[in-house]
């Protein structure tokens, strides 16, 4: 099962008790009118590590172990410390001595950087942090020892030494953990061992902390989502799936530079990833490209491009085989652009390979040439997008998308081979409805209980059947249209459609109204690339999307690691209320200085009223 399912599953269950016991999971809270304020229950003790998410520290955010000792090397006295099970960022709950607590607090949570630095604060003793603003940015110098520095006691340890004795630092690394500070007393040379957090500066008995106020300078750092977790239990199966996780995204790297999301899902719509599809100005700089040129040509309609492509491939140009196949669809031969791909193993004319099986309206086998592009260039632009477009039109259609190399198709109605406590029964069936992580690559959806999803692997379920469940058309098909039509070409293709199967001429009224329907979401930019995201696949859980199950399997490292859901659902709270009080601030002051002018505005005398004519005497009316 996902990290995702199986750690949302273990807060509902902690969101159900009064007092939060040794296995559950605490999330921090909001703002006041956010829905989860307040938290879930009641803590009365120290958690076992925290799960923490949303700061733009990116190795800030992860899983905290708290350690069995007293970290020596700090600079303060923290009572319990948790340290990044990947790095030395820490957290830390510490006794107020030497430096002025916010808000005159004796106690704080420090939140602790690699170099050893606590850069943000929050006061108060509770078993607990929070999360986003309860965290405020500090500045503050601690102070880390320099052999031959002087350096007094805090307080008296009997037997030992006396409060506020002077001596010098002789040495500042010493092989003992929990005395790595070598102190020489001034009073009679004596030498002795301790914790750095016993000494302070001589010079500067008191070690100011300066709070900064920019919240959006503070936003950048803050933890957004801190979770507690309360059992040694749950803190290892989280550690768990969050290696289980990296090595996916390691697996799926194979070692190669970093896949950026827009390149792999263009936010343009699929109709633009390729060149031929936009009229280039008569004024346009050609590039010397020849393949380029020759795809040029085949876009704009010229009759001599595929022999420009023919002559790059007889020079064994890179992409050329693709640039001939691109021509060939153009001009409307899909079945020979095919067999053309077909004979090379580039990314390109893999990818051209699967446009064509899109043209002749057969997305699953699209799917497996995509599948063969991504093995030869995961980083491909826009793979992802004709990836998603496939599953969506092979959904549409039913033939069933294969998930991976593991045999099954999405549709495959599946049981159970043995019981797995917690999940199933022997026996039970469910649906097969995606994709998911690599570890755990099939998303089954149970059929006894529809709203429990479950990730496994092929070895613990067994094909019996396949339901298509078809519920919408393949668009595309409808009109019969290339995947990366021009306008002229869905026109002509709307006309000729419509002609067909127009009630007037033979065909019927159903079929009539779905090529109008077909040309409306082919024709609207936006609708489009709505339904070539999935808008109509409407037999899936909403919070598993076609594209997340793609990113999951094939780029996991797009998707970081979030186990309680949206990290940032708390940081875009509290932005929209700044937005809101910030409108309303603008507002007010604007209807201040309205208000300001105009009574700073000079007054001016009211003019009076003309003054009527005398009536003349013994007229009955008065003189115009």
């Amino acid at each position: 099962m996902s990290a995702p399912r199986l750690l949302l599953l273990l807060g509902c269950n902690a969101a159900t008790a009064q007092l939060v016991g040794p296995g559950a999971l605490v999330p921090g809270g909001g703002p006041q009118n956010n829905r989860r304020s307040g938290g879930w229950g009641v803590v009365d003790q120290w958690p076992v590590g925290f799960f923490v998410g949303g700061s733009d520290l990116q190795n800030m955010n992860g899983i905290y172990v708290r350690q069995p000792e007293l970290d020596h090397k700090l600079p303060h006295y923290c009572e319990l410390s948790w340290k990044h099970v990947d790095n030395n960022f820490k957290v830390a709950s510490a006794t107020v001595r030497g430096w002025s607590g916010i808000n005159g607090a004796d106690r704080e949570w420090l939140w602790i950087d690699e170099q050893g630095r606590d850069f943000l604060a929050q006061p108060g003793k509770h078993y607990i942090p929070g999360n986003a603003r309860t965290w405020l940015p500090v500045n503050r110098n601690f102070h880390y020892w320099r052999v031959g520095e002087k350096a007094e006691t805090y307080a008296a340890e009997e037997g030992w030494w006396e409060a506020n004795e002077e001596g010098i630092i002789v040495q500042n690394n010493m092989a003992d953990a929990e005395r790595p500070i070598l102190w020489e007393r001034k009073k009679d040379g004596r030498r002795l061992n301790m914790g750095a957090w016993r000494l302070r500066p001589l010079e500067q008995s008191k070690e100011k902390r300066v709070m900064l106020e920019d919240d959006a300078y503070g936003d950048a750092m803050r933890p957004w989502q801190v979770v507690a977790i309360m059992s040694r239990d749950r803190l290892d199966e989280l550690i768990h799936q969050k290696r289980r996780h990296d090595e996916d995204c390691r697996r799926a790297s194979r070692g190669g530079p970093p896949v950026v999301e827009d390149g792999v899902f263009p936010t343009v719509s699929v109709s633009h990833l390729l060149e031929g599809n936009v009229t280039t100005d008569e004024n346009e700089l050609v590039d010397s490209d020849v393949v380029k040129n020759a795809r040029r040509a085949c876009r704009d309609g010229q009759s001599d491009g595929i022999e420009q492509a023919r002559a790059a491939l007889a020079k064994g140009l890179p992409n050329a085989r693709a640039a001939v196949s691109y021509c060939l669809r153009r001009s409307g031969d899909p079945g020979k652009a095919i067999e053309v791909a077909s004979a090379g193993d580039e990314a390109s004319s893999l990818l051209e390979r699967a446009l064509a099986m899109f043209d002749v309206h057969s997305p699953c086998g699209a799917l497996q040439a995509l599948d063969r592009a991504y093995n030869a260039d995961r980083a491909l632009p826009g793979l992802g997008a004709w990836m998603l477009l496939g599953r969506v039109r092979a959904k549409a259609v039913g033939c069933g998308a294969p998930i991976g190399d593991t045999g099954f198709k999405v549709g495959d109605v599946v049981r159970a081979r043995q019981d797995l406590r917690g999940f199933w029964s022997q026996g039970d069936e469910a649906d097969v409805i995606g994709l998911t992580a690599a570890s755990n690559p099939i998303a089954i959806q149970m059929r006894y209980n529809r709203n429990k999803l479950v990730d496994t692997t092929a070895d613990r379920i067994e094909r019996v059947g396949f339901d298509a469940k078809t519920t919408f058309d393949d668009v595309y098909a409808t009109l019969d249209v290339p995947c990366d039509f021009t306008e002229n070409e869905l026109r002509r293709a709307y006309r000729q459609a419509s002609r067909e199967c127009h009630p007037d001429k033979g065909g019927s009224h159903d079929e009539f109204t779905r090529v109008a329907r077909a040309h409306e979401i082919l024709s609207d930019a936006k609708r489009r690339e709505e339904w070539d995201a999935g808008a109509e696949v409407v037999d899936r859980p909403q919070e598993f999307p076609l594209k997340d199950e793609l990113i999951a399997y094939y780029w996991p490292e797009l998707k970081p690691f979030q186990p309680f859901g949206d990290v940032h659902e708390h940081r875009r709270a509290f932005e929209k209320q700044d937005a809101e009080r910030a409108a309303e601030r603008r507002a007010k002051e604007d209807s201040f200085a309205r208000a300001k002018a105009r009574d700073a505005a000079p007054a001016t005398k009211e003019a009076s009223p003309p003054e009527e004519p005398p009536a003349r005497k013994g007229w009955g009316w008065p003189w115009s």
